[in-house]
């Protein structure tokens, strides 16, 4: 398996990638970690990646490289600063017992195509509904919620590249059908 984990420049957004052998072609060397901090140019160029361009990774003790349209960008190994290991501890309650994953219908795909409300606002919205119904409401409504949003709508943002190569994403959740910690 192949993870890659990442947090925002704030530390207080947690994303999570794991790839299966099928998912991907190459030759597994080693196991191990290697601590990047993607810097300008390596978002720039994932942001740029396309179906057309094609993609390739290496990861190796000492670096990342991403390629792909012609271009590469190499990420060197950092040490692993104490912010993301205290990040990492908060973040990392869908990986643990009691974050159970479970479906959130393809109705969720285009609810979060559509949440894009103004930078900053600062919604505790939840996702309610099931199949077509499926949208944001705010805490309070009738409708039992699928899923909460508990962070800013504008950080779904991220996912927007995403979207159009999801079919039902994964929610986590605790035993009370709360968001599971760093969820």
């Amino acid at each position: 398996m192949l993870r890659f984990e990442g947090f925002s420049a704030c530390c207080s957004t947690y994303i999570r990638i794991d790839m299966e052998p099928q998912a991907y072609a190459g030759e597994v060397v080693s196991k191990g970690t290697t601590n990047i901090d993607f810097n300008a140019p390596m978002r720039a160029a994932l942001a740029r990646v396309r179906d057309a361009d094609g993609l390739a990774l290496s990861v190796g003790r000492s670096e990342f490289a991403l390629r792909s349209g012609g271009a590469e960008v190499v990420e060197k190994k950092v040490e692993l600063p104490l912010r993301w290991l205290r990040s990492t501890e908060g973040a990392a309650g869908p990986g643990r017992p009691g974050g159970q994953a479970r479906s959130a219908g393809g109705g969720a795909v285009p609810a979060l195509r559509s949440a894009q409300p103004a930078q900053g606002i600062h919604q505790q919205d939840a996702l309610v509904g099931g199949g077509k119904e499926t949208g944001f409401a705010h805490h309070g409504t009738k409708r039992p919620p699928v899923a909460h949003a508990r962070y800013r709508r504008c950080r779904l943002r991220v996912l927007q590249g995403l979207l159009p190569h999801a079919q039902s994403p994964p929610l986590y959740a605790d035993a009370q059908g709360q968001p599971a910690r760093g969820a």
